[in-house]
Order: structure tokens, then sequence, then C-alpha cells
């Protein structure tokens, strides 16, 4: 038998409850959001854990409205910043003269032809200090 309101057609409100925050998060993209954000939490840790740096994930929301809608559109945008790895580095010299990067020092001076030198135990490459015979 239909209410005393259906009769009468009287509107009964309808109760509204809250969306809970992780329903509304499972609803964005039909669920691919949290697939996202779950394989980005993945990737993200195997690189913290192998390089020992921290390293970010931000799940960003733009919220629309067209004017005069009772509605919002929500619209999650998911970024993953990897841990850095400390650059590999090299020393080079500046010479401000001759304005030019080199791998040498270049106001060290040079020496004169190298010899091989015997010390009675071994003989040894006087420019490397590489040992050639045993003596």
């Amino acid at each position: 038998m239909p209410k005393q309101s259906e009769l009468s057609g009287e509107a009964t409100r309808m109760e509204v409850t809250r969306i809970p925050i992780d329903r509304l998060l499972a609803k964005l993209g039909q669920g691919r959001h949290t697939a996202r954000v779950y394989a980005a939490i993945e990737s993200v840790a195997r690189e913290v854990q192998r390089t020992g740096n921290p390293g970010t994930i931000t799940v960003k929301f733009k919220i629309t409205s067209p004017p005069s809608s009772p509605y919002v559109a929500l619209i999650a945008t998911i970024t993953q910043t990897m841990p850095t790895t400390e650059p590999d580095g090299a020393i080079v010299f500046v010479d401000r003269q001759i304005e030019g990067l080199y791998a040498q020092d270049p106001r060290q001076l040079q020496m004169g032809p190298v010899r091989l030198v015997e010390t009675g135990e071994h003989v040894v490459d006087a420019d490397t200090s590489e040992i050639i015979q045993e003596a």
C-alpha cells in the first residue's frame, strides 16, 4: 500500500549520507586511481630502498562544477617523484689563463724522461710504480 505522502503528491526528502573517503577514492576513475596510487607506492618504495633517498607521491584533486549545478566533478592527478641518486662526478682542473678544463693540473711541472729503477727486490716502473719483474 502506498504511503500517505505518495497519495497526496507530497514529496518526501531522501535521507542523504556522506560518502566515506575510502569509497570516494575507490570511485574515482572507476577504481583505476586506487590501482595507480598503489603501483606508484610500490615503485617509489623500491627506489627508496635501493638508493636510501626519499621519494614522493602526490595525489592532486581538481574540482570543477558547471554554473548552477548541484554537483562537482573531481579529477585526480597522481604524480610520483623517484628518489635521486648522487650524481657521479669527476675532478677536473680549470686554467683561467688558457681557459679550459683539464684532466691533469696544468700548473704541475712535467718530469723528464722516465727510467726503470732496480731496488734490489723488484724492478719498478718509475712512472706508474708498477712492479715489472720480481727479483
